[in-house]
C-alpha cells in the first residue's frame, strides 16, 4: 500500500518527520510496520502555467505551437494533444524536469523547426491517475489556478 505523509498527518501528527522521512520510516518499521521503500512525489520543475495562445504548427499536421504564460514569462511550447485552446489552464514540464519512471530530464528541444521549452503533460507523463476519456490529452486545470505554481502542491494527498 502506497501513502503519502500527507495522507498519514491526518491521523496522525507527522509534521516531525517532513524535513527527514526516513526517520518515520525507520519508526514504522521498528513498530512492527514493514515498510519497504520511500518515494518522493515531488515533482520538480514542473508548473502550472496559463496557455495565452494556441496555433497550428507551420511544418506539422498534428502539433500545435502554444504561448504559455508561467507566471513570471512567455514560453513557446510546441504540444501534439488536442484537447486544449486559448486561455485554459495546463501543466508545464520544464526543462529540467525528471517525469516518474524516467532517469533523462525533459530538455529544451526544437520540434519541425520550433523551439519547445519543455511540454504541456498528461495524466499519464506524469503517473496520474485521470479521466479515461482524456488520456491522450494534456491536464486541463481550474480557471482560478494561479500560473507559475508548483504542481506538486495541487495533488490531493502529496
Amino acid at each position: 500500500m502506497k501513502f503519502s505523509i500527507q495522507w498519514l498527518n491526518e491521523f496522525v501528527d507527522t509534521s516531525d518527520f517532513l524535513e527527514k522521512p526516513e526517520i518515520l520510516m525507520n519508526t514504522l518499521t521498528e513498530k512492527g510496520l514493514e515498510v519497504e521503500g520511500m518515494e518522493d512525489f515531488h515533482f520538480k520543475k514542473i508548473i502550472t502555467v496559463k496557455i495565452q495562445s494556441v496555433k497550428k504548427h507551420p511544418n506539422a499536421d498534428r502539433l500545435t505551437l502554444c504561448q504559455v504564460w508561467t507566471g513570471t514569462e512567455t514560453i513557446p511550447v510546441v504540444c501534439g494533444a488536442t484537447n486544449h485552446k486559448d486561455g485554459d489552464m495546463g501543466v508545464l514540464a520544464l526543462p529540467g524536469a525528471i517525469l516518474p519512471g524516467g532517469s533523462d530530464p525533459v530538455k529544451k528541444a526544437k520540434i519541425r523547426g520550433e523551439e519547445s521549452y519543455g511540454f504541456l503533460a498528461s495524466h499519464k507523463e506524469l503517473a496520474l491517475s485521470g479521466p479515461t476519456d482524456l488520456s491522450n490529452g494534456i491536464i486541463i486545470l481550474p480557471q482560478d489556478t494561479k500560473p507559475g505554481k508548483d504542481f506538486s502542491q495541487l495533488i490531493p494527498g502529496s
